[in-house]
């Protein structure tokens, strides 16, 4: 099988490049034709409700009102709005086509590109250094892209869990003020050893994101963990005797961990910041190394003759 030479590939590519830019220009097309259409169809019915007024039932009630002649006048301009209507369907139903035909024109000239640059880097042209220079670095930023978003969401998650075993906290501690200084009873023991249980549980997932975020980012040191447990023989005490002093110890521990959120949440949210912004630095990175590399692809147009 004979393979294309470069003025096959440059003509391919610039046939494809003429469909995209039709394909281009027909999308924002089918929106307002949609859009006019909508219009006018709803004209359509406006007008045929009007002209029903000068027949049957609703004549002599147009009669009354004295609108007989706006029914008339409406009757007339029923036909051309119904071929306005039908118009406006027909060009719809073209374009339509048009697009449908066209829908693989992107993937298509992708395609040509590819080959034109496997061509120009297998025949030892002078631009094929430069292009597999670009896709090295092209592809080392795609990796970068996809690391740097997995870290993205593990952060937001990771946020999220702190944000909420923050709030768990909050209430563990109104349970706690009350439990120690209101004498809340078993009741309100439970209730705020059931809030830093639930917290303690948003914190390990939230942990647990922020490993996922720190592996992506190729940190793999430990970080140091937030403990909320509250010593089993200090929970049993707090709940069965409701001392003060136990309720004191676990309030302080409450205090210590909200502390420990806050900052963790901070500092997350920090990165995330971060990451953002890394991301968008090699989202532009990544559209300057694809101006280049369509720059060297695309061929130049030709001068008319």
């Amino acid at each position: 099988m004979n393979m294309p030479s470069l003025d096959d590939l440059d003509r391919e590519i610039a046939r494809l490049a003429t469909l995209l830019t039709e394909r281009e220009q027909l999308m924002p097309r089918r929106t307002a034709l949609r859009a006019a259409i909508t219009k006018a169809d709803a004209e359509l019915a406006s007008l045929t409700r009007l002209a029903d007024r000068a027949t049957g039932p609703a004549r002599l009630l147009a009669s009354l009102r004295g609108g007989r002649a706006e029914a008339a006048a409406a009757g007339v301009r029923l036909p051309a709005a119904r071929e306005e209507l039908a118009a406006l369907r027909a060009q719809l139903d073209d374009l339509s086509a048009r697009l449908d035909e066209a829908r693989s024109t992107p993937s298509a000239y992708a395609a040509a590109l590819a080959a034109k640059e496997k061509h120009l880097r297998d025949t030892g042209h002078p631009t094929g250094e430069r292009l597999s220079e670009l896709a090295g670095l092209r592809g080392d930023l795609v990796a970068e892209l996809a690391r740097l978003q997995r870290a993205e969401i593990a952060a937001g998650k990771a946020a999220e869990g702190f944000r909420r075993a923050d709030e768990l906290l909050g209430s563990a501690g109104k349970w706690s003020a009350y439990d120690t200084f209101m004498g809340g009873g078993r009741f309100g023991s439970h209730l705020k050893h059931q809030r830093i249980e639930s917290a303690d549980d948003y914190v390990a997932a939230a942990q647990h994101q922020v490993d996922v975020m720190r592996h992506e980012l190729g940190d793999d040191r430990e970080a140091a963990p937030i403990s909320l447990d509250i010593n089993g023989t200090t929970k049993f005490l707090d709940v069965m005797f409701d001392n003060i002093f136990t309720d004191l110890a676990v309030r302080s521990r409450i205090n210590r961990g909200q502390k420990e959120i806050v900052e963790a949440f901070l500092r997350v949210r920090e990165i995330r910041a971060a990451l953002t912004a890394r991301t968008a630095e090699v989202r532009d990175r990544l559209r300057k190394l694809e101006t280049e590399r369509d720059a060297l692809l695309v061929p130049l147009p030709r001068p008319p003759g």
